[in-house]
């Protein structure tokens, strides 16, 4: 198990991976709900 340093320097080690990460994925949902509402 992860102690709470690890976790906590995987996440701000990863926070621009991630950011880059949840944008893409923000892009594909809103593409899909935008071809799903035509």
């Amino acid at each position: 198990m992860l102690g709470v340093w690890e976790i906590y320097w995987i996440l701000v080690e990863n926070k621009e991976y991630s950011n880059r990460f949840i944008f893409k994925l923000k892009k594909k949902v809103r593409k899909k709900i935008d071809s799903l509402s035509f």
